[in-house]
């Protein structure tokens, strides 16, 4: 639950309206690592002993799906409803064309354990993983792969357009926007254990890490990114980051079961809620409609039944009469995204949070 101060009479309210965490039955106790949804219907999620669990009703039923092997699955991408890899220890890949009925085992070019891994959003030809002093890439659509076992460590990988990768590893971001022909070199003020890019914002990166450490960032700058860093209310490794699709919100999870937002892109966190379960990733395919994933087979799902779309807030401020104020009391008139409250004849008649 969030709490604000300046309203305490409203708490019960915020629990509602900013949305509210759920465990879903996952049917294993087994420790999940990776978690990744196409759409709010359809996703999958990775763990230990080789376990994949697959829904298409956004996680109201979970079906494990079998798999060819018994080792730690680390990280979990599809590029559409068919196509999808996993990838884990011993430098397994793992894909499938059927959208997981079958999965099986790739040739390796690594045999160290893969941490994360990644596909282009453009053409999907050009796939990245990282992991514990190596790295590996596809360019034929992740029907082959090559890779080095005498680099560093990469805890995260995302590509970020059809030549465009960053990897993130202890204290720096290694960059390449010609497919690795050319590599940028960005210091970090963390252990980078996840990262997100998307241009155009303003931030353009978001990254989390080890002790509580979290960084924004834009292009540009001698070391291709400007990276500065964010408050985090907290001290726990912080394993995954997510946006919403309408970077309304960022959100983190922690390894003591914190779930963290920020409401600015990226520079301030609030504690959302504590969830007692150590979390190791989270998503949100849509506005509103989030996953995060954990230990002891942990999958919790975020939903805000109080969404109104612009339109109809558009509708309810033009036939309200009153004063506005944002969450932190300031008198506002309500033109951008957030919360806000609506004090007519001395009283808080309406909550609205516009998305």
């Amino acid at each position: 639950m969030r709490t604000k101060k300046m309203f305490p009479f409203l708490l019960i309210l915020f629990s509602s309206l900013f949305g509210i965490w759920q465990k879903q039955e996952s049917g294993t106790s087994k420790d999940l690592f990776g978690i990744y949804f196409i759409d709010s219907s359809y996703g999958w999620v990775c763990g230990d002993s080789g376990i994949i669990l697959f829904t298409s009703n956004g996680g109201r039923e979970w079906i494990c799906q079998r798999t060819p092997v018994n080792k730690r699955l680390k990280a979990i991408h599809f590029i559409d409803l068919n196509r999808g890899w996993a990838c884990g220890e011993s430098g397994i890949i793992l894909p499938t064309t059927n959208g997981g009925i079958d999965w099986e085992i790739q040739s390796s070019p690594v045999n160290e354990t893969l941490q994360d891994i990644t596909f282009d959003p453009v053409s999907h030809l050009y796939g990245w993983g990282g992991g514990n002093k190596c790295g590996i890439w596809s360019f034929d659509g992740g029907n082959s792969w090559q890779g080095d076992s005498t680099i560093r460590d990469f805890n995260a990988v995302y590509s970020f357009d059809e030549f465009c990768v960053v990897f993130g590893n202890n204290f720096c971001l290694f960059t390449t926007t010609d497919l690795g022909r050319t590599w940028y070199y960005t210091p970090s003020q963390e252990t980078i254990l996840d990262l997100k890019v998307y241009l155009q914002v303003g931030p353009d990166i978001w990254t989390a890490g080890r002790n509580g450490k979290a960084e924004w960032g834009d292009r540009g700058g001698e070391f291709f990114w400007d990276l500065y860093p964010a408050v985090v209310p907290g001290t726990c490794n912080l394993f995954g980051i997510a946006y919403e699709p309408d970077f309304s919100e960022i959100w983190i999870v922690g390894d003591d079961g914190s779930i963290f937002y920020s409401r600015d892109t990226g520079r301030i966190y609030y504690l959302d809620t504590i969830l007692g379960i150590p979390l190791y990733d989270v998503t949100f395919p849509c506005v509103d409609l989030g996953w995060a994933v954990g230990k002891y087979g942990a999958i919790f799902h975020y939903t805000n039944e109080a969404n109104i779309n612009e339109k109809g807030l558009l509708k309810v401020f033009s036939n309200l009469k009153g004063t506005t104020f944002d969450i932190r009391g300031n008198k506002v008139l309500p033109k951008r995204k957030g919360v806000y409250f609506l004090k007519s004849n001395n009283k808080f008649k309406k909550i609205i949070k516009w998305r």
